[in-house]
C-alpha cells in the first residue's frame, strides 16, 4: 500500500505578474511537451500573455514561501473552474498554490526592455541566434489548455458518477475521419480556440459507441493515466514506524491535480462547495471524508455564517402589530 502523496512548490514573495510578450520583447519560447519531453521551438506569436516571477535580484529569488503537503484536498476542482481568460483569478490562483510546472522558457532580446523587470540568465535565442534573456515563464494558453483538459476529465466525473447517460450521449460520436482511421471521437473542444481536440478511443467498433458509460469511463481512465506518465513517481522513505515505506511524489503542481482526480475516481469520492467561502470539500462516506449532511468546509466557516445569521436576525425589521378595531 502506498503512502500519501507529497509534493511542493515554492512562490515568492513578490508575488507573479503578467506581462505581454511584445512589451517584453520576446524573440521566441521553447517549451518541453509534457507527454513527449521533447523541446518545441515557438515564436513570439505563440503567446499573447506570460505569467512569471515578479523577482529581479537573488535577494528576492531566495525570499520565497514553500507550499507542500498542505495543498487543498480538492484543488482539481477549484482549477477546473478558473476562467480561463481571467488574468486576475489565475494570479491568485497562482499566488495561493505556485506555478503549473509548465517548462516554458522565454527569451527576449538583449539588450531589451525585459532585463528591468524580470530575473533571468544571459542565453542564446534559439530562433536569431542572438543573445537573449532567458527566464521561466507560463503563457495564459498553457493554463487555458489545462483548465480545459481538467474540466473535461472532471465534468466525465460527475457525469459517471450521476449515470447520467443523457449528459455523455452528446459528448461521444463515431466518427470515420480521426487521425488515424475511424473511432469514437471525444465531442469536447479546448479552449481557447483553435486548441486541442477531445481525443480519440481508436480501435473500437462503431456499435462500441451505443454503451456511452463505458466509452466515458475508458476515456477519462485514459486521460488521466497520460497526465500522470510524467511528473509522478515513488520514492522510498522511513515511515512512523522506522520501517521503510513508499510515497507518491509529483513533480509540479498540474501532475499533483491530476492525482487527486486520480485518487476521486479510485475511490468514487464526492465534493461540494462550502455554503460559506465556496471552497469544494469531500463529502465521501469514509474515515477521511466529510459526512453527506456537512454544509461548512471547516468551523471558522461555520461560526462566521452563524453569526452572519445572527446579525441579520437583530437588524431584521419587526413585524407590524396589527391594529385593533374601535368598539362601538
Amino acid at each position: 500500500m502506498l503512502g500519501g502523496a507529497s509534493t511542493e512548490s515554492w512562490v515568492p514573495t513578490s508575488g507573479f505578474e503578467w506581462g505581454e510578450p511584445a512589451n517584453l520583447g520576446v524573440t521566441g519560447f521553447v517549451v518541453t511537451r509534457i507527454s513527449s519531453g521533447q523541446p518545441v521551438v515557438q515564436p513570439p506569436g505563440a503567446a499573447s500573455w506570460l505569467l512569471f516571477p515578479a523577482v529581479r535580484t537573488e535577494e528576492e529569488w531566495t525570499d520565497r514561501k514553500r507550499i507542500g503537503d498542505e495543498r487543498v484536498p480538492a484543488l482539481f476542482r477549484e482549477f477546473a473552474d478558473l476562467d480561463p481568460a481571467d488574468r486576475t483569478a489565475i494570479g491568485k490562483f497562482a499566488m495561493a498554490h505556485g506555478l503549473l510546472g509548465i517548462d516554458r522558457v522565454a527569451h527576449c532580446r538583449l539588450p531589451g526592455p525585459a532585463i528591468a523587470r524580470i530575473g533571468g540568465i544571459e542565453s542564446t535565442c534559439p530562433l536569431t541566434g542572438n543573445k537573449s534573456l532567458a527566464f521561466q515563464a507560463e503563457s495564459i494558453e498553457d493554463w487555458g489548455e489545462h483548465i480545459a483538459r481538467v474540466r473535461a476529465a472532471v465534468t466525465l466525473f460527475e457525469l459517471i458518477q450521476g449515470k447520467d447517460r443523457n449528459g455523455l450521449k452528446p459528448l461521444f460520436r463515431w466518427s470515420e475521419t480521426g487521425l488515424s482511421g475511424s473511432g469514437i471521437e471525444f465531442a469536447w473542444r479546448y479552449e481557447p480556440p483553435g486548441g486541442v481536440g477531445g481525443g480519440w478511443l481508436m480501435g473500437e467498433s462503431k456499435s462500441a459507441a451505443d454503451n456511452v458509460e463505458e466509452v466515458a469511463r475508458q476515456w477519462l481512465w485514459k486521460e488521466v493515466d497520460r497526465r500522470l506518465e510524467s511528473g509522478v513517481g515513488v520514492r522510498l522513505t522511513i515511515g512512523r514506524d522506522r520501517q521503510p515505506t513508499s510515497k507518491i511524489v509529483t513533480e509540479g503542481l498540474l501532475p499533483s491535480m491530476w492525482l487527486q482526480l486520480h485518487h476521486a475516481i479510485t475511490g468514487n469520492k464526492h465534493f461540494r462547495q462550502c455554503e460559506e467561502c465556496r471552497r469544494w470539500m469531500e463529502i465521501s462516506r469514509d474515515e477521511e471524508g466529510l459526512t453527506t449532511r456537512r454544509r461548512f468546509c471547516s468551523d471558522t466557516c461555520r461560526v462566521r455564517e452563524w453569526r452572519r445569521s445572527k446579525v441579520s436576525d437583530v437588524v431584521k425589521p419587526s413585524a407590524r402589530p396589527k391594529a385593533k378595531r374601535k368598539k362601538g
